[in-house]
């Protein structure tokens, strides 16, 4: 009773938070006044919290995702000025979206999800966020998530001109130029050991500056709580490269990881558990752990079962081949043979370069499609290859164990890793630890 007094708190804050309590311990009680609530309450915060509880407390909320009430509260929401810190974000530039049914999603509606995403500040988004998205194609959930994914990463990591470079450069170099001079007049003996290289100078400056982000999106971190649709694959190879190159960026990590962490996809969640065994940032590093905990938590297993049980396949069957019709019953293979490659071949079984030419308009899609699942696959192999040799490296190093059946069928009958196993000897223990035979 005392949570539930808090809905009508007058700080929205305390009344979202109320609601997300109520919806995590399930007090289907509340039921009646979080509905009371949510028709008195005009705080975007408040609201989508009270139906995300709603959803999570087994309600149907399918009333208040008409498009005409979804049109409404867009108008109402941006007739308020957009935040100073989202005024640089591509709205002209946002894919045309479609719902599920087909029909065109007015771009008002669109617009307003990415305005309120940002207003809540929380790159885990919400279920009001995944009801959203659901109600949309999936291909277009996919491309609008991925999109938002893109769009935070390249403002983040955006280099000044290149006229802006050559400028910087050539007052750096020219400074530079100066101090040495000053020092070769002080110590005309020493020039010759140590001679100034002009172009060698201007050069370094100019590759330091370009490297140099010119924004940051510490503060936009909300709309990435619409990006749990994007490809596993395409958004964890955008991340991980992130982390690589900007992970000193603790903000922007922080809450890169937290959005990805809300994508289901095997390929998301490998790379959250790469950061979670190693990161030079300890607060990047420590809040991985708590994001595979969770998510190990929720499916019921330990962290390492769940980075076992989640080695992306790249979509090969258990024999290591994708079928990949092209129309006019031509049915090409791609075989993974290991060491990242992929072999195609042909319906006659010869190995050939790449997939045919459609022949007639009807043969578009389906060639358009293999060529697109081809791509996709020969990224993810090359990925998951180099994150599972580092992983099975750091189980060798730390002397870790499966039981029988867990080793053959998430390692060795894994199609991917199964070949990296192969290559390694591996222990049969008995139940003491004692070592009873070695073999490949």
């Amino acid at each position: 009773d005392a949570i539930i007094a808090r809905l009508t708190d007058g700080k929205k804050g305390v009344r979202a938070s109320t609601a997300e309590w109520i919806g995590a311990r399930g007090m289907k009680h509340a039921i009646p006044a979080l509905k009371a609530a949510l028709k008195k309450d005009k705080a975007e915060e408040a609201r989508a919290a009270m139906l995300t509880a709603l959803s999570k407390l087994g309600e149907d909320i399918s009333e208040h995702f008409s498009e005409k009430a979804l049109l409404a509260e867009a108008k109402k929401g941006l007739a308020k000025p957009i935040g100073k810190s989202m005024q640089w974000f591509p709205f002209a530039a946002v894919p045309h979206l479609k719902w599920s049914d087909g029909k065109a999603v007015d771009p008002t509606i669109v617009k307003w999800w990415i305005v309120l995403a940002e207003k809540l500040k929380d790159p885990a988004g919400n279920a009001l966020f995944e009801l959203y998205l659901d109600h949309l194609k999936p291909e277009d959930a996919e491309h609008f998530s991925l999109f938002l994914l893109q769009s935070f990463i390249e403002r983040d990591t955006a280099s000044c001109s290149e006229e802006e470079a050559l400028a910087a450069a050539k007052v750096s170099a020219d400074q530079q130029q100066g101090w040495w001079q000053q020092w070769h007049q002080r110590n005309p003996n020493k020039a010759n050991e140590y001679p100034f290289n002009y172009e060698k100078v201007f050069a370094q400056a100019k590759a330091s500056k370009l490297a140099e982000p010119v924004h940051s999106c510490s503060e936009n971190r909300g709309f990435l709580g619409l990006t749990m649709r994007a490809s596993g694959r395409d958004a964890g190879v955008l991340v991980r490269r992130y982390l690589k190159d900007y992970g000193h960026k603790v903000a922007q990590s922080k809450a890169l990881l937290t959005a990805l962490a809300r994508n289901p996809a095997p390929a998301a969640i490998q790379v959250i558990l790469a950061v979670a065994n190693r990161h030079k940032q300890k607060s990047v590093l420590a809040l991985a752990k708590d994001l595979i905990a969770g998510i190990a938590d929720a499916r019921g297993w330990t962290a390492d079962e769940l980075a076992d049980r989640t080695i992306p396949d790249a979509g090969f069957d258990e024999t290591g081949i994708i079928e990949l019709p092209c129309g006019e019953g031509r049915l090409f293979k791609a075989i993974y043979r290991g060491d990242g490659k992929i072999d195609l071949q042909n319906p006659d079984g010869k190995v050939v370069k790449s997939l045919p030419a459609a022949r007639n308009d009807a043969d578009k899609e389906e060639v358009g499609a293999s060529k697109k699942i081809l791509s996709g696959a020969r990224k993810e192999v090359k990925l998951v290859e180099t994150m599972q040799r580092q992983r099975l490296y750091e189980a060798m190093c730390v002397g870790r164990t499966w039981e029988p059946e867990i080793w053959t069928s998430c390692l060795q009958k894994q199609v991917i890793v199964g070949r990296l196993c192969q290559r390694l000897v591996w222990l049969g223990l008995d139940a003491d630890g004692k070592v009873l035979v070695a073999f490949r």
